[in-house]
């Protein structure tokens, strides 16, 4: 008998819509993955701890864990930063500034003294370095530098706050010393060896959580979860009753549910190998968008997964799906009220797929027959 099997493939904005869906269920996995299971094991790895304590420990010294408080003054906040500057005067400046000679003029950058209020008043208060009468305040008007009897500007001593402000702008005072309060840890580059090997240690594990999290993620939402729907549907396409099938509109093998998100394998091995904040984003984004670009490229609307795995998409609900074509001529014979009405010279194919499918089985046919 011929090919009676109907399949309708399913619409590329559902698709597109249902790409976007799984990008979003499977970064919910991934963090879900990350906080029940990685964090807390590494967050319980004693090198971790210390490390973390000795952070925490270096941080506290300076009081750089105050939240912002718009009812104390920048001062406040300030007094911390000074401190800093003073204590490491010599390694902050070579941190902002490599190789810093005043009495050069190929490294002095154009600084006109090198005491630590220079520096201050220049990188925290942000004043111009070469001061002059008209110009004695910062690009936003809240700070300026004190002056002697004769109007110069005293670039030996710590700049100060513009008094004559709104309460708009004192607020916006505040906020900008407190930015450079809350950025403050940085500078511990600048000093302490020990600081900087903890922080990248500290980066590096939250780093690999996040890229393991998302490919154990990517693989158990497209790889796992499929095996237990009939048609390699993941959650999101079985609740849009869409499903797959092979290239002649039977049910998809198991193998090619599994060989599927393998095609991605690379962006895994890559987010694994480059770690850092930004693979997981890589991970888990390029893959989607790779599959959303062969989409809309491919004439039969096919993404890159269905092209290398000559599969379609289909919807479910509107498309008879058997195993093979025993099962579905077994089907007709037990229903043959159905047969004409599903007879594909007396239906009209609403795509490609259809066509395929019966020019594919109409072959075997004729070849069997002529053996």
């Amino acid at each position: 008998m011929k090919n009676t099997l109907k399949i309708e493939q399913t619409n590329q904005v559902k698709k597109i819509l249902i790409l976007f869906l799984d990008l979003i269920v499977t970064s919910i996995i991934g963090v879900l993955l990350f906080f029940i299971t990685f964090y807390p094991i590494y967050c319980n790895y004693s090198p971790y701890i210390e490390a973390n304590d000795y952070i925490a420990e270096q941080r506290d010294e300076y009081n750089l864990n105050e939240e912002l408080n718009y009812d104390l003054s920048y001062t406040h906040y300030e007094n911390y930063i000074k401190r800093m500057y003073e204590e490491h005067f010599e390694e902050i400046l070579n941190y902002y500034y490599p190789d810093f000679d005043i009495n050069d003029e190929e490294h002095n950058y154009g600084f006109k003294s090198d005491s630590v209020q220079y520096l201050y008043n220049i990188t925290i208060l942000g004043l111009p370095i070469e001061p002059k009468i008209e110009n004695f305040t910062s690009d936003d008007g809240y700070f300026r530098y004190q002056v002697n009897v004769e109007g110069e500007a005293i670039l030996d001593e710590y700049g100060i706050g513009v008094s004559d402000l709104s309460d708009v702008e004192k607020k916006l005072q505040l906020e900008k010393i407190y930015g450079k309060y809350e950025i403050l840890d940085s500078l511990f580059n600048a000093f302490d060896e020990n600081y900087i090997i903890d922080t990248n240690y500290i980066s590096y594990m939250n780093s690999i959580s996040y890229t393991v999290s998302g490919a154990v993620a990517y693989f158990l939402y497209f790889m796992i979860i499929p095996l237990f729907f009939k048609n390699g549907e993941t959650l999101v396409s079985y609740f849009f009753k869409v499903g797959l099938v092979n290239k002649n509109g039977f049910k998809i093998k198991k193998y090619k549910v599994l060989l599927r998100p393998l095609i991605f394998l690379p962006f895994v091995c890559f987010g694994l190998y480059f770690v850092n904040l930004y693979t997981v984003i890589i991970l888990l984004i390029a893959p989607f968008a790779l599959d959303m670009l062969f989409m809309l490229i491919s004439r039969e609307n096919q993404d890159l997964m269905d092209l290398l795995t000559t599969t379609w998409v289909v919807d479910t609900e509107k498309s008879y799906i058997f195993k093979d074509i025993y099962q579905e001529e077994d089907f007709f014979m037990k229903n043959p009220e159905l047969e004409e009405e599903f007879m594909p010279e007396e239906i009209e194919y609403t795509n490609k797929l259809s066509n395929i499918r019966e020019m594919n089985i109409n072959e075997k046919e004729s070849d069997s027959a002529k053996n």
